[in-house]
């Protein structure tokens, strides 16, 4: 995955920034609350559903038709 925006570079910031925020809560180099852990879930659940469901840019044809 090569960043090609400003969108791109930070969501590939907190997709490896958050699981290291974990790793280090689970080894008690830092203590987070539970308020915190949570939206730390919810942020990197979130960035990771929209670069999944991103499409593809199309190469100009039409989309098929929805049943």
């Amino acid at each position: 995955m090569k960043p090609k925006n400003w969108n791109d570079i930070l969501a590939l910031f907190l997709l490896v920034v958050i699981p290291l925020l974990w790793f280090m809560a689970a080894k008690g180099v830092a203590a987070f609350s539970a308020e915190v852990t949570g939206a730390l879930i919810a942020t990197w659940t979130l960035v990771v559903q929209y670069y999944f469901r991103r499409q593809p840019p199309s190469d100009g044809a039409a989309p098929p038709p929805t049943p």
